[in-house]
C-alpha cells in the first residue's frame, strides 16, 4: 500500500520536534501539505453515493478491500477514496499485526468492528493533529524554516478567515457517527468518544479563530458572522447533546464558552479612546446598532458577562456617559452576574497555557479591568475581593507587567497598586501578593518593586491601635505628638513627632511620612520572631499569614532577579532563623515552611552564597538527613530521617491533599546542591515518594503529574552527575519498581491521554509524556552503568517474567513505543532502553531471548522500524537509536538480528562468497539498505546528530564484521561503492579535535583488518583501490597515523571528564592503526612501497620519542606506539630505512629517553621498546658496513648499561618481596639479551670492556645470578646472566676480567645450592658452560676456577651424566656436561692433585654412561621407539619393543639405519661418546710413549680402565665396575659399519652406485673421532695390560686373540671400503641429523688411511 505521511508526522515537522537537516526533502514535503493545511478540516469530505461509485471503479484499489472500505466511509461519514488513503496511513503507523491477522480481521465480522472503531479514533486524532499544526502556524511558532515554506498558506485574510469559520460552523453542525457497523456497545463507547473529538474540534477551531483575528485584519462582516455564529449554538449551551454530558465534557463545554464569548470581546473592545474612527464597528453607526442588537440577544448566562461588560464600557468610552441607556443595563447585568469571576475563571482555563492565546486575552481582560477601574470604584460596586485575586492573576502575565509600568499612576490597574500601596501595611496581603505577581513577571518589574518598597510615602494603620498621643491641626489633619514605634521590640520603623495624617471614612490612619517597606518586612519576621520565642500557642495567625505572603515576594523576587540578593540579605536571614525555630514546634507551619523553602531554592542559584544556604537548612532539621555521617555507600534505611519535610507530609500533606512544601523540597533539590548535600533528599525520594505517590490524596488538578516530573527530573540530572549515587539508586528495588511501572505506560495510555487533554499545549498526556520520557532515560543510564543490580531487581524479574493477562512484556511494550509519533524523544528513550536492555543480558549471559519477548508483534515492530529508518523526515535520534539497538544485538541477540537484518539463513559464504541453490537475495526487507543510503548520505551531511548517526552506523558494521556475520558483510561489500563510503574518513590525516570523527576513523580501521584478516588478505578490487589509496606515501595517512595533539601535562584528578573521553576517543582511533597496520603487514592484501614502510616506522619511532618525553607519560599511548614500533620492525626488517645509520643513532636516542623515562614507564612499553632495539640490532647486520659497527652501536652501550642497573634494581626489590614471577623477568632477560647481541657486533673488546668497567657491570651480573641463587628464585634470569657471561668470557679481555672476581664465592657456591632442583638444570649446563669458556680461552689462568667448579658442582655433573639411564630426555646435558669434563681432562694431573675425589667419581660416572650410550647407539631402532612412547606418539609395535629390551640385538640392518626421530639423540650419543672416550684417554699411556717404552719407565702411574670381557653392552645392564673390552669395541665396530655401510635402495648394487656417509657432515665426523679413540683407547689399555699386568697365560692368550680378531675385522672392514670406490657424491641426510654440512677439511681422509694402515700393522705384530 502506498501512503502518505499522516497529520501527526507532518505536526511533528511543523513544531520541530524533529531534527531535520535535509532542507530540500523537508521543503518538498511542506509543499505537498500546502493544500491540506490551508483546506483545513474541509480536506475530509464527506461519503455521497456518488463518492461510493467512483471509488469502486477505482483500479488502483484491490478488490477485497474495497467493501471494507466503503462500510468504515459509512462510520467516519468519509468519502471513500480519502478513507482508502486513511486506511493505509493507519496500517502503516498504527496498526500492530501481521498480514495474516489482519486478513483475519477483516474478513471476520464480529472481529471487524473493534478494528473499525480503531480507525475511527485515528480518523479524530488525525482531524485534531492537522487543526494543531494550522494552529501552530497561524502563532509563528514554527521553526524559521517551515514558516518560509508555509508562510503564503494564510496570506489571504480574508479567505483564511472565512475558512476558519466554515470549519467551525461545519463541525458544529457535525452528526455523530454512524453505529451499524459497530454495533450497540461499540456504538455507545464511538458516540462517547465522539462528544469529546468534537469538543475538542471546537475548542481548537476557536484558538485558531481568535489568533487569526489578531494576527490578521478584519472586516465588520466578519465580526457579524462570527457573532452570528455564537449566538446560534449559545456560545455552546445550545450543542444538540447537551443532554448527554458528564462532568468532563461539561468543562469543555464551560471552555467553549469562555473562548467564544472572549473573542467576541476581542472584536468589539476599542483599544484606546483615540481610534473610534478607524474601528470596525464605532466608525460607521448601523454597524453599532446592528453589533448593539447582537449582543443584547446573547442572554443573560454568567459566562457571557464579559461581553456585556466589554460593550458597556466601550460604548461608555466611545460615546460618553450620555447614552449610557442601553449599554449601561448590559454593564449592570454583567456585574449582577460576577463579571471579574468569569474573567478570573477564564484566566485559569485550560486553553489559556497556548503562550499566544494566553497573550491576547490577557491583554484584553486587562484592559477590560483597567477600564472598568477607571470608569468605576471597585469599592462602592463591592467588587474590591474580586479585584485583588484578578489584578493577582493578571500582574503574573509579562506583557501585561510591561504595561503595567508604562501607564500612568491614576488610571487602571495603577490607580488599584497606588490605592493598595497607600493602605499599606494595614491591608498586607493584597500589596504583597500584586508585588509578588509583578515580581515573578519579569526581571525588569522585580527590580521596579525593590525600588518601590524602598521608597514608601505613606504609612496607614488603624487608628484605634495607636497608642501615642496624637492631636489635630487647624485643617482637620491629625498629626503626632511624639515618636512613635509601630513594632514595639524594634526602632528600625517608626514614625516622628509632628508627622501628619489622613483619617479615612474605614478608620485607618494614613501617615505621610518616608518609609523603607523592608523595614517593614524586617519587622513583620522579627514580631513573629519574637511569638514563636514567647511559645508556639503565643504565635498569632495574622502575623504568621503575613510572614508566608512576604516570603513568597522574596522568592519571586529572588527567582527573577537574583542579584538583588544583596539588599534582601538581612530578610532572608531572619527567614532563615525562622525556619530553624519553627522546625522545633510539634506543629510546623507548612505554607511558611513551604516558602521559605522555596526563598532558598533560589538562593541556592546564586554560586557566591549557596553554601551559606546549604548549611543553614541543613541545621534546621527541615531537609531529610542522616543520623551518622558517612559516604552514600554505606547509608540505610536505618539512618535515614525525614525530617520536617518528611514529617509534614506523613502528618499533614497526605491529609489534606495538597503539597507546598513537597514541591518546594524537589524544586529545592534541583539546584545543584553538594554531593553530600543532596544524598539524603535522593534517598528519601526512592524511599519515601516515589514507591507512595499513587496512594497518595490530590486535591488539586494536576499536582500528581507535577511531583513525579519533579522527582524524575531530580534523579535522571543526579545520576547523570553522581555516578556513585546512582549505584545505590539501582539497588532501590522500590524506586526501580516504580520506574519500571511508569516506563510500562505504553504508547497507547499516553495518546488517549493526549487525546483526552482539553488543549494540546498542558494535561495529563502532556505531563505523562515527559514521565514516560524521563522514567526511560533514567532506566536507560542505570541499565548502562549498573547492570548487574537492575537485573537482581524488579527490571530482571519483568525482563524472565512470561506476559500476564492484557498487559504485554516489557520489552514489547518499549518496543511499541516505536509507533509513538507525538513526540519523538518518547520512541527514542523507548529504543535506546532496548539496546541497554540487550547490553545488560549480554554481560549477565542471561538467556533472555528479545524477540521472544515480542512475540507474535515482532514482524510488525521490525516494519515500522524499518519505515521509521527509511523515512527521510524521520528523527534523526530515532535513527540512531534503531541502529544502535541492531548493532547491541549483532553479538547477544542473534534472532533479533535475523528479524532486523532479515537475512536469508539457507546461503553460505565460502571463501568470501555467497552461494545458495537458488537465485535467493543474500538479505530481504531488513535494515541493512537504508542503513547503506544513510552511510552514503553521511559523507555530504554536517551538523551533530549526522556525525552521531555516522558513528552509530560504522559501530553496526564494525559489529557485523567483528561476529563473523559474514552474510551480512558479504551483502554490505557487494554494495556498489560501500568502501568508498565507507572509508573516506582515513583520509583527513593524524588525530581530529572532532571526538565523534576519531572514533569513527578508528571502527572504519578496525573493519578493514578484520576483513582482511579472515580473507588472508583475498580482497575484493574496490577494496584494494582503497587500501592502496590508504597506503600511498602521498596521501600521509600512514605517516600520520599517530600524530595528534600534545598531550596535557594533568593529573587525572585535574582532567575533566569530556578530556577523558577525548583521550578515551585518540586512543581507540590509536589502537585501530595498530590492528590495522599488524594485519596489513601479516597478509600483505596490498604491496606497501618501501617507502611507505619507512616513513610509517620512523613516524612511528619519533613520535614514541615525543612521547617518552611528556610529563606525565600517557601510558595507554606509550604501550601503544611501542609495540606497535616492535612488530613492524619484526615484519618490515630492512625496509623500515634506507639509512641505518640514522636509524641507530635514533635509537640510540630512544634509549636514552627510555632510561630516563624509565620509573613512568608501563612494563609492556619497556619490553616494546627493547624489542624494537634488539630488531634494529639484527637488521643492522645487512646494512652497516663491519668498519662502521663500533663507531655507530657504542653509543647504544652506555643507556643499555644504565637500564641494566635500574632493571637489576627492581630485580632485587622483587626478591626482597619474595614477589618473583616470570611476568616481571621478561624486562630484565630482554636487556640481558641486548646487550648480550650488541657485545657480539663488537671486534675488539676494549670498546665494550671499558663501558662495563665504568658502571661496574660485572659485579652487577655476579651479584644478581649469586643473590637469585642463594634465594632460590627467577632460573631463567640466572641463565641468561650466564649466558651473557659465557659471551664475556669468549674474549680474553672479558675472560681475564671475569676471573678477577671470586667467582667460587659468587657463583658456583650459589649454583651448589640450587644444583639438584629439576627447574635449575639449565641453569647448572650454562655454568658449566662459562667454566668451560673461560677454560678454554684463559687456559691456565682459569685452570683453579674450573676444577673448583668441579668440586662444588660434582653433585650436578654426576646427574646431569646419569640422567640419560631413566630419561633419554636429559641426553643434550649429559653431553653438555660431558664436554666439560673432556675439556678439563686435558689438565688430568692438576685435577687429580687438586680434588681426585670428584675425578674417581666423575670416571665411573663417564664409563657407565660410555657403556649406556654405546648400546643405544648399536640400537637406532630401539632408540626412536624409546623416544616416542616417551613423547606419547608411540605405537603398539613402539611399545612392545621397548619390553624387550633384554632381547634387542645389534643387526646390520639396523645399525644402518637412523630413524629421522632419533637423528638427534644419535648425535648426542656420539658426542657424550666422544668427550667420555677423552676422559679415559688422558688417563691412560700415550700410544706413542707405550711403542717407544717412555711411558713403561713409571708404569705405577698408570690404571688399568678396561676389564676383560668381550660380551657386547646391553642396556638392562648397568656399568658399575670397571669399562670392559667388549664395549670398546662394540663401539668401534658400530663406527666403522656407519662409516662404511652401502646405502643403495636395491639389492643389486653397481660398484659406481654405492652410497657411503660423506666424511664431509659433521655426524661422520663424529663417528669418525669416535672410531678412532675408541681404537686408540683399547690400544693403550691392552699393550698396558700385557705389559704391566699379572695376566694368566691363559687370560693374556684370550685377550691377544679376540683383540686380534676384532681389531683385524675393523681393519679388514675399512679396507674393503677403501679399494670399492671413493666417497659418495652426496647423501639423503634425512635419517641423520638436521645439522647443515660444514665445509671439508682438505688431508682428513688422508689422514684416516694412514691411521687404519697403522692400526693394521700394529695389529699384525702385537695380536697375531
Amino acid at each position: 500500500m502506498n501512503c502518505k505521511n499522516t497529520n501527526k508526522s507532518i505536526w511533528s515537522l511543523v513544531s520541530g520536534s524533529v531534527l531535520q537537516t535535509n532542507p530540500g526533502v523537508l521543503e518538498t514535503e511542506l509543499k505537498s501539505w500546502k493544500p491540506v493545511l490551508a483546506a483545513g478540516l474541509a480536506t475530509y469530505k464527506p461519503n455521497t453515493e456518488e463518492s461510493v461509485k467512483v471509488f469502486n471503479a477505482e483500479k488502483t484499489v484491490p478488490e477485497s478491500w474495497k467493501r471494507f472500505v466503503c462500510k468504515v466511509g459509512r462510520t467516519l461519514s468519509l468519502d471513500e477514496s480519502l478513507c482508502w488513503d486513511l486506511i493505509c496511513s493507519y496500517l502503516s503507523t498504527e496498526f500492530r499485526g501481521t498480514q495474516d491477522s489482519l486478513k483475519l480481521l477483516v474478513q471476520d465480522e464480529q472481529k471487524r468492528k473493534p478494528l473499525i472503531l480503531d480507525i475511527w479514533q485515528f480518523y479524530r486524532a488525525e482531524r485534531l493533529y492537522l487543526l494543531q499544526t494550522v494552529k501552530h502556524i497561524l502563532s509563528a511558532g514554527s521553526q524559521e524554516n517551515v514558516l518560509d515554506v508555509l508562510g503564503s498558506v494564510f496570506e489571504n485574510n480574508e479567505q483564511t478567515l472565512k475558512s476558519i469559520v466554515a470549519q467551525l460552523s461545519s463541525v458544529i453542525k457535525e452528526r455523530s457517527p454512524v453505529k451499524e457497523e459497530l454495533g450497540t456497545s461499540l456504538g455507545g463507547t464511538c458516540r462517547h468518544a465522539w462528544l469529546h473529538f468534537h469538543l475538542r474540534e471546537i475548542m481548537e477551531l476557536l484558538q485558531i479563530l481568535l489568533i487569526a483575528l489578531h494576527t490578521r485584519e478584519f472586516q465588520f462582516s466578519d465580526v457579524q458572522t462570527i457573532t452570528q455564529l455564537f449566538l446560534e449554538f449559545g456560545f455552546g449551551t445550545k450543542l444538540q447533546f447537551r443532554n448527554e454530558l458528564d462532568d468532563k465534557h461539561s468543562e469543555l463545554v464551560r471552555s467553549v464558552g469562555y473562548l467564544s464569548v472572549s473573542i467576541l470581546v476581542y472584536m468589539i473592545q476599542l483599544p484606546s479612546s483615540n481610534h473610534v474612527s478607524e474601528h470596525n464597528i464605532w466608525s460607521k453607526p448601523e454597524n453599532v446598532s446592528t453589533v448593539e442588537r447582537l449582543i443584547s440577544g446573547i442572554g443573560n448566562h454568567p459566562s457571557h458577562s464579559p461581553a456585556l461588560l466589554a460593550w458597556a464600557l466601550t460604548s461608555y468610552i466611545a460615546r460618553g456617559a450620555k447614552v449610557l441607556s442601553k449599554s449601561s443595563r448590559m454593564g449592570e447585568v454583567a456585574i449582577q452576574n460576577r463579571v471579574l469571576k468569569t474573567l478570573e475563571l477564564i484566566l485559569v482555563a485550560d486553553f489559556m497555557n497556548h503562550p499566544l492565546v494566553a497573550d491576547i486575552i490577557h491583554r484584553q481582560v486587562y484592559r477590560l479591568v483597567s477600564d472598568l477601574l477607571t470608569v468605576f470604584d471597585p469599592t462602592s460596586l463591592g467588587l474590591q475581593t474580586e479585584i485583588d485575586a484578578l489584578a493577582v492573576l493578571l500582574l503574573k502575565h509579562r506583557s501585561v507587567a510591561g504595561d503595567f509600568w508604562k501607564l500612568d499612576e491614576d488610571a487602571g490597574l495603577s490607580l488599584y497598586f497606588q490605592e493598595t500601596l497607600a493602605n499599606f501595611p494595614r491591608d498586607f496581603q493584597p500589596l504583597v501578593e500584586c508585588m509578588t505577581s509583578l515580581s515573578s513577571a519579569s526581571p525588569s518589574s522585580s527590580q521596579r518593586i525593590v525600588s518601590t518598597l524602598s521608597n514608601l510615602e505613606v504609612y496607614t494603620e488603624r487608628v484605634d491601635e495607636i497608642t501615642s498621643r496624637i492631636g489635630r491641626t487647624r485643617d482637620g489633619c491629625l498629626e503626632l505628638l511624639e515618636d512613635r514605634y509601630p513594632y514595639a521590640f524594634t526602632k528600625t520603623v517608626f514614625i516622628p513627632a509632628n508627622t501628619k495624617g489622613e483619617l479615612t471614612d474605614n478608620g485607618n490612619v494614613r501617615w505621610r511620612v518616608n518609609v523603607n517597606g523592608w523595614q517593614i518586612l524586617l519587622a513583620e519576621c522579627g514580631e513573629l520572631s519574637v511569638q514563636l520565642s514567647a511559645g508556639e500557642e503565643q504565635v498569632r495567625a495574622e502575623s504568621l499569614k503575613r510572614v508566608t505572603k512576604l516570603s513568597g515576594l522574596v522568592s519571586a523576587i529572588l527567582t527573577s532577579t537574583p542579584s538583588m540578593l544583596s539588599k534582601l540579605e538581612d530578610l532572608t536571614c531572619v527567614l532563615g532563623r525562622l525556619c530553624i525555630g519553627f522546625c522545633q514546634v510539634s506543629h510546623p507551619p507548612l505554607l511558611l515552611l513551604a516558602g521559605i523553602t522555596r526563598t532558598f531554592s533560589a538562593i541556592l542559584r546564586i554560586d557566591t552564597h549557596a553554601s551559606q544556604a546549604v548549611e543553614l537548612l541543613k541545621s534546621s532539621g527541615l531537609l531529610p538527613h542522616f543520623s551518622l555521617s558517612h559516604s552514600l555507600l554505606e547509608k540505610s534505611s536505618s539512618s535515614l530521617v525525614p525530617g520536617v519535610v518528611g514529617f509534614l507530609l506523613a502528618g499533614e500533606e497526605t491529609v489534606r491533599g495538597e503539597y507546598p512544601l513537597l514541591l518546594a523540597f524537589l524544586n529545592l533539590l534541583k539546584e545543584e546542591f553538594g554531593e553530600s548535600d543532596i544524598e539524603a533528599g535522593i534517598l528519601f525520594l526512592c524511599r519515601e515518594v516515589l514507591p507512595s505517590f499513587s496512594n497518595w490524596r490530590y486535591q488539586i488538578p494536576g499536582q500528581r503529574e507535577q511531583i513525579l516530573v519533579l522527582c524524575l527530573t531530580i534523579l535522571l540530572q543526579y545520576i547523570n552527575t553522581n555516578p556513585a549515587g546512582a549505584n545505590v539508586i539501582s539497588r532501590e528495588n522500590g524506586v526501580c519498581g516504580s520506574l519500571l511501572l511508569l516506563a510500562s505506560t505504553g504508547d497507547r495510555t499516553i495518546q488517549a491521554l493526549l487525546e483526552n487533554q482539553e488543549c494540546w499545549e498542558s494535561g495529563r498526556g502532556t505531563d505523562f509524556c515527559t514521565i514516560v520520557y524521563t522514567s526511560l532515560c533514567i532506566l536507560d543510564r542505570l541499565l548502562k552503568n549498573f547492570p548487574e543490580n537492575m537485573l537482581s531487581g524488579p527490571v530482571g524479574r519483568a525482563l524472565r517474567a512470561p506476559p500476564s493477562g492484557p498487559q504485554p512484556h516489557l520489552l514489547l511494550t518499549l518496543a511499541h513505543y516505536s509507533y509513538f509519533f507525538h513526540d519523538p524523544s518518547v520512541a527514542t528513550a523507548g529504543i535506546s532502553l532496548l539496546r541497554y536492555i540487550a547490553g545488560a543480558v549480554a554481560r549477565a549471559n542471561s538467556n533472555i531471548s528479545m524477540l521472544a519477548c515480542l512475540g507474535s508483534s515482532a514482524v510488525s515492530v521490525r516494519d515500522l522500524l524499518l519505515t521509521r529508518l527509511e523515512s527521510p523526515l524521520e528523527d534523526i535520534r530515532l535513527k540512531i537509536s534503531i541502529i544502535d539497538l541492531l548493532s547491541e544485538c549483532v553479538n547477544s541477540q542473534p534472532g533479533m538480528v535475523q528479524l532486523l537484518l532479515d537475512i536469508n539463513i539457507h546461503l553460505s559464504v565460502v571463501e568470501g562468497l555467497a552461494s545458495s541453490t537458488d537465485s535467493s537475495k543474500i538479505v530481504g526487507e531488513g535494515c541493512l539498505s537504508p542503513v547503506l543510503e544513510l552511510l552514503a548520505q553521511c559523507k555530504d551531511k554536517t551538523g551533530e546528530n549526522w556525525q552521531k548517526l555516522h558513528l552509530s552506523i560504522l559501530r553496526l558494521i564494525y559489529n557485523l564484521w567483528d561476529s563473523g556475520s559474514l552474510l551480512a558483510t558479504r551483502f554490505l561489500k557487494d554494495a556498489q561503492g560501500f568502501w568508498v563510503n565507507l572509508c573516506w574518513p582515513i583520509y583527513t590525516s593524524g588525530l581530529n579535535s572532532d571526538q565523534r570523527l576519531n572514533k569513527v576513523k578508528g571502527f572504519v580501521l578496525r573493519i578493514l583488518a578484520h576483513e582482511i584478516y579472515t580473507w588472508k588478505g583475498k580482497v575484493t578490487s574496490e577494496l584494494s583501490k582503497v587500501l592502496e589509496k590508504i597506503c600511498h606515501e602521498k596521501t600521509g595517512c600512514l605517516e600520520s597515523w599517530c600524530q595528534g595533539e600534545d598531550q596535557q601535562s594533568k593529573t587525572n584528578a585535574e582532567k575533566s571528564l569530556v578530556e577523558f573521553e577525548a583521550e578515551h576517543d585518540e586512543m581507540f582511533l590509536i589502537s585501530s592503526w595498530k590492528i590495522f597496520l599488524l594485519v596489513l603487514s601479516k597478509d600483505c592484501p596490498v604491496s606497501i612501497s618501501p617507502a611507505c614502510c619507512r616513513l610509517t616506522y620512523l613516524a612511528t619511532v619519533q613520535e614514541l620519542v615525543r612521547v617518552l618525553q611528556l610529563d606525565p607519560i600517557p601510558a595507554n599511548l606509550s604501550v601503544l606506539l611501542a609495540e606497535t614500533g616492535a612488530v613492524l620492525m619484526k615484519r618490515w626488517n630492512t625496509k623500515c630505512t634506507d639509512n641505518m645509520e640514522a636509524l641507530c643513532k635514533l635509537i640510540s636516542g630512544l634509549l636514552d629517553v627510555l632510561c630516563s623515562a624509565w620509573s613512568s614507564l608501563h612494563p609492556r612499553a619497556r619490553q616494546s621498546i627493547l624489542a624494537i632495539a634488539l630488531s634494529t640490532l639484527k637488521a643492522s647486520q645487512f646494512k652497516l658496513e663491519t668498519d662502521q659497527e663500533a663507531g655507530i652501536l657504542v653509543s647504544w652501550m652506555n643507556p643499555v648499561l644504565r637500564i641494566l642497573r635500574l632493571v637489576f634494581s627492581d630485580v632485587e626489590e622483587c626478591l626482597v618481596a619474595r614477589d618473583i614471577t616470570a611476568e616481571k623477568l621478561v624486562t630484565p632477560e630482554l636487556v640481558l639479551a641486548l646487550l648480550q647481541s650488541l657485545i657480539t657486533r663488537f671486534d675488539e673488546d676494549k670498546i665494550w670492556l671499558s663501558e662495563l668497567h665504568s658502571e661496574a657491570t660485572l659485579q652487577l651480573l655476579l651479584s644478581a645470578a649469586g643473590g637469585c641463587c642463594r634465594h632460590k628464585a627467577a632460573p631463567s634470569f640466572v641463565q641468561r646472566i650466564l649466558e651473557l657471561l659465557v659471551e664475556i668470557a669468549v674474549s680474553r679481555g672479558g675472560a681475564a676480567a671475569l676471573l678477577i672476581h671470586n667467582l667460587a664465592q659468587e657463583i658456583w657456591l650459589p649454583l651448589s645450592d640450587v644444583a639438584g632442583l629439576v627447574e635449575w638444570t639449565g641453569v647448572g649446563l650454562v655454568g658449566l658452560e662459562l667454566t668451560g669458556t673461560l677454560l678454554r680461552t684463559a687456559r691456565t689462568q682459569a685452570l683453579q676456577t674450573a676444577i673448583t667448579a668441579t668440586a662444588l658442582l660434582s653433585d650436578k655433573l654426576v646427574a646431569d651424566l646419569m640422567k640419560p639411564r631413566s630419561d633419554l630426555t636429559g641426553l643434550a646435558g649429559a653431553a653438555s656436561a660431558a664436554r666439560f669434563v673432556a675439556l678439563l681432562s686435558k689438565y688430568i694431573s692438576t685435577w687429580r692433585s687438586e680434588h681426585s675425589a670428584s675425578l674417581q667419581l666423575i670416571i665411573r660416572c663417564c664409563c657407565s654412561l660410555l657403556h649406556y650410550s654405546t648400546a643405544l647407539l648399536m640400537r637406532p631402532t630401539l632408540l626412536a621407539s624409546i623416544l616416542k612412547v616417551s613423547s606419547g606418539v608411540g605405537n603398539e609395535e613402539d611399545t612392545l619393543r621397548c619390553r624387550r629390551v633384554s632381547s634387542a640385538s645389534c643387526s646390520e640392518v639396523e645399525v644402518e639405519l637412523v630413524p629421522p626421530e632419533a637423528a638427534s639423540a644419535h648425535a648426542h650419543l656420539t658426542d657424550i661418546s666422544l668427550s667420555c672416550l677423552s676422559l679415559l684417554i688422558s688417563l691412560s699411556p700415550d700410544l706413542t710413549g707405550l711403542l717407544t717404552g717412555d711411558a713403561m719407565l713409571d708404569p705405577d702411574r698408570w690404571e688399568i680402565l678396561l676389564s676383560l670381557s668381550f660380551s657386547s653392552p646391553t642396556l638392562e645392564e648397568e656399568q658399575t665396575g670397571l669399562m670392559s673390552y667388549g664395549t670398546l669395541i662394540a663401539l668401534a665396530n658400530t663406527c666403522v659399519r656407519s662409516l662404511t655401510r652401502d646405502r643403495s635402495p636395491s639389492p643389486a648394487r653397481s660398484s659406481t652406485g654405492r652410497s657411503k656417509l660423506s666424511m664431509d657432515y659433521p655426524e661422520a665426523k663424529g663417528l669418525s673421532m669416535v672410531l678412532e679413540r675408541s681404537l686408540v683407547l683399547l690400544l693403550s689399555q691392552s699393550i698396558l695390560t700385557l705389559s704391566h699386568s699379572q695376566l694368566s697365560p691363559r687370560e693374556n692368550q684370550l685377550l691377544r686373540r679376540e683383540l686380534g680378531a676384532e681389531l683385524g675385522s675393523i681393519t679388514d672392514t675399512w679396507r674393503r671400503f677403501q679399494t670399492r670406490g671413493g666417497k659418495s657424491p652426496g647423501l639423503h641426510r634425512g635419517t641423520r641429523s638436521p645439522a647443515p654440512p660444514s665445509s671439508p677439511q682438505p688431508g682428513g681422509k688422508q689422514q684416516e688411511d694412514q691411521f687404519m694402515r697403522f692400526l693394521a700393522n700394529l695389529v699384525g705384530n702385537l695380536f697375531k
